[in-house]
């Protein structure tokens, strides 16, 4: 099935695409956003396409503001805390609801994080030293992201005027959200916040 979906899709968003980058990697907030010295903890990026029947969503946040940390997962715990928050992700009710009227169904949903590899598997991580040493690394030069895909099928997208952000309910360390999209009808960029959680397309 996640076969088929991804022919159907990626023919008629590649030249889509395109656009989407020009948007996205001109725009002064994206391009911040892409810099590693702006990770912001509490503050999200959003981009939205859409294109016929096909809305194709894009979210990106900081590991801090899903789980409470960004280090590799050490502890039962901790683990289980990653693993549960990628599945809550992968629901896209937790994170956008679109209107019931433009009849949208969920074709695909994915989601990649560096705190979801099983570290055990890759050689050296049991060695003492090279663990301390990446630990250490970890905790005070790198940063953790989830980045989380969904592919929509909507029957009527002319009734796809807006969306809500779900998000800021089920994960209320995310304050803010810089969102960005692209229609047929036009391209726009806004700030979403739990007060202001409903985006208008053009």
């Amino acid at each position: 099935m996640e076969q088929m979906v991804r022919r159907e899709l990626t023919p008629a968003l590649t030249a889509f695409y395109f656009l989407i980058l020009a948007l996205f990697f001109t725009g002064s907030s994206w391009a911040a956003d892409r810099n590693p010295e702006a990770h912001e903890h509490g503050v999200g990026v959003m981009n939205i396409a859409i294109q016929g029947n096909e809305v194709e969503i894009e979210l990106e946040l900081p590991a801090d503001n899903v789980v409470g940390f960004e280090h590799e997962a050490r502890t039962a715990t901790e683990k289980k805390r990653v693993q549960d928050a990628a599945a809550k992700l992968k629901k896209a009710a937790n994170v956008v609801v679109l209107p019931e009227g433009a009849a949208c169904k969920l074709e695909k949903a994915g989601i990649e994080s560096a705190l979801l590899e099983d570290h055990d598997e890759h050689g050296h991580k049991d060695d003492h030293d090279d663990h301390g040493k990446s630990e250490e690394h970890n905790d005070h030069g790198e940063h953790s992201e989830f980045a989380v895909h969904y592919y929509f099928y909507c029957a009527k997208t002319g009734q796809l005027s807006n969306l809500e952000i779900s998000l800021f309910k089920h994960f209320p360390s995310t304050h803010k959200l810089r969102v960005q999209y692209i229609t047929p009808k036009g391209q726009g960029a806004v700030q979403a916040t739990r007060k202001s959680a409903r985006i208008k397309f053009n």
